[in-house]
């Protein structure tokens, strides 16, 4: 109990820190606007140590950006070249995967990353290598791509920089979906290995128990129609060996289960879900940008430990959401733990 109200106490000093280091770097850029002007910073999708899924990968484009406008700054974005494909996703032939990454690339205004480019960059930023940057500007007059791997300890301590960042990609993801209409209610459930699944360097699973899901919506709506619901997940209807692509196994190899056979991944069949969420309609898998589409335009959204839920949520417009109190990224404005 002790060891975890300290933990809370340092977690919560590090965000006032990173609060307050974001307001005076801002103020500083606005003092010397010719400093704000050699400075353009984007995400460096090409470190091979974070290739990650779409959620990942497109929450650090997004809080990037927003830290570029949260600072006025020009925000300069590479391409993506890798993407974690995953067992569901349908994309089975190498032109597959390719139109799927020049889709997201659409999606973020990627551009190529010429070899001539000055870049800097900077891994898990925090103030004092922001300053540095900053006085090179000044002292030396130089131009600088910086490029950031991990902006979340800037952006996690002002979550609403996500929405700073989120500007224009709403309307470009809208030609995604494939839905007729917006569910009233739509869950991401997400699976990754197995519910309950603690992964490597985690402290909590990715995944909510159905029952949870149902109890927070039985407490939010008097009402619950279950045939106005679409459960979003990962998980097959039954245990599946899934073997990644050679060329992409540095994105697994920190997975549960996984050895050079591949990754055993647990089922879940219709007739579990319907033990909970009967009529429900039930969407496994698929193409993650048409997914991450349909899963923004509901009414309501509800949230497991994961990236690509917190993104399509980040990029909704008027939806309610909810989120569970454990997940490591804290809510936005307005969204409603759980």
């Amino acid at each position: 109990m002790l060891r975890s109200e300290i933990s809370r106490i340092k977690r919560k000093g590090t965000r006032l820190y990173m609060r307050l280091s974001l307001r005076v770097l801002r103020l500083l850029f606005f003092i010397f606007p010719g400093s704000r002007r050699r400075i353009s910073i984007g995400y460096l999708t090409q470190n091979p140590r974070h290739m990650d899924g779409l959620g990942a990968q497109l929450q650090r484009v997004i809080a990037v950006r927003g830290l570029a406008a949260y600072w006025g700054l020009s925000s300069w974005q590479p391409k993506i070249q890798k993407i974690a494909i995953h067992p569901l996703d349908g994309l089975d032939s190498n032109s597959s995967v390719a139109e799927y990454i020049q889709s997201v690339n659409v999606l973020i205004d990627g551009k190529v990353l010429k070899s001539e480019e000055k870049i800097h960059y900077l891994e898990n930023p925090g103030f004092f290598a922001i300053l540095l940057v900053f006085l090179r500007t000044i002292v030396r007059r130089d131009h600088i791509n910086l490029m950031l791997s991990l902006p979340f300890r800037f952006v996690d301590s002002l979550p609403d920089i996500y929405s700073l960042g989120a500007y224009n990609y709403r309307e470009r993801l809208k030609q995604h979906i494939t839905l007729k209409r917006a569910p009233g209610i739509a869950i991401h459930h997400r699976w990754a290995t197995g519910s309950g699944v603690i992964q490597p360097g985690q402290n909590v699973s990715r995944s909510v128990s159905l029952d949870r899901f149902k109890s927070v919506l039985e407490r939010r709506f008097k009402t619950l129609i279950f045939d106005d619901l679409l459960l979003f997940t990962d998980a097959p209807s039954e245990a599946i060996r899934f073997v990644p692509d050679s060329k992409a196994q540095e994105s697994w190899t920190e997975t549960a289960g996984f050895d050079f056979r591949g990754i055993d991944i647990l089922g879940q069949s219709k007739q579990e879900i319907d033990l909970v969420f009967p009529d429900a309609s039930i969407v496994r898998g698929g193409n993650p940008l048409e997914t991450l589409a349909n899963l923004s335009v509901a009414k309501t959204i509800v949230l497991s430990n994961s990236s690509f839920g917190y993104v399509a949520a980040i990029l909704s417009s008027n939806s309610e959401v909810l989120i569970p109190k454990e997940f490591w990224h804290p809510p936005l404005k307005g969204w409603k733990p759980f």
